[in-house]
């Protein structure tokens, strides 16, 4: 159910929307998700790194100092150790080196609110759209095997089953997948005694591996 939210916050509503498409509803129609952000939309990466040389040193040393064990025992029978040994480390420069192992996907992650602002608004409806996301579709019960939700299915740099996210004119993508979906439905409640507002919280992340310029053309759209 698409709310007429432009009554409520004037021109710029337009600012503050959030559209999610590609998920059905729970009878199968597809329609797009309107709602109003509520919160700053929060999301990062990162990079994983290694230390391959400093990593094949520990181990070379730890096998060293199990084998020489008995024998460094032995060597220092009735010795004072710290008359001898003086502090030391084996770690050189090149070891400290870091190789790349790959980037992180970024999650994203935005608070949303839905207002019933007629009698015949319901906010339920919109999250039960949204619960699609996170959930395996009914007619796969009894099978076999269970479908993903949305009926995700990739295929090398594609995908079905995925999701496209759009804040406002400032943010924009595409093949997401959904990772939580969390709401609260307000105790108040209009005429008809569907509740007032449903406010929550989303999180999604591509599902594979993006580019810089992809990554960066999410929020330079």
């Amino acid at each position: 159910m698409a709310f007429d939210y432009q009554k409520l916050f004037g021109s710029n509503f337009s600012n503050a929307q959030i559209t999610i498409s590609g998920i059905p509803t729970p009878t199968g129609i597809t329609q797009d998700i309107i709602g109003i952000i509520t919160s700053e939309l929060n999301f990062g990466s990162g990079n994983s790194w290694n230390t391959p040389l400093e990593s094949a040193q520990q181990s070379s040393l730890s096998e060293t100092v199990q084998g020489g064990g008995a024998v460094l025992s032995n060597l220092l029978s009735g010795t004072r150790f710290k008359d001898l040994v003086k502090p030391f480390t084996l770690r050189t420069i090149q070891q400290s080196v870091k190789i790349w192992n790959g980037s992180d996907l970024p999650v994203f992650t935005v608070k949303l609110i839905f207002v019933a602002l007629a009698e015949d608004d319901d906010v339920r409806e919109n999250v039960a759209q949204l619960m699609q996301s996170v959930a395996p579709p009914t007619a796969s019960f009894g099978s076999t095997f269970l479908t993903p939700p949305l009926g995700y299915q990739p295929s090398g740099l594609k995908a079905s089953g995925v999701i496209s996210v759009a804040i406002g004119s400032w943010f924009e993508g595409h093949n997401f997948v959904m990772n939580n979906v969390n709401f609260t439905f307000s105790a108040e409640t209009i005429a008809s005694g569907n509740p007032l507002y449903a406010e929550g919280t989303i999180s999604f992340t591509p599902y594979r591996i993006i580019s810089a310029s992809e990554l960066s053309g999410y929020i330079t759209v």
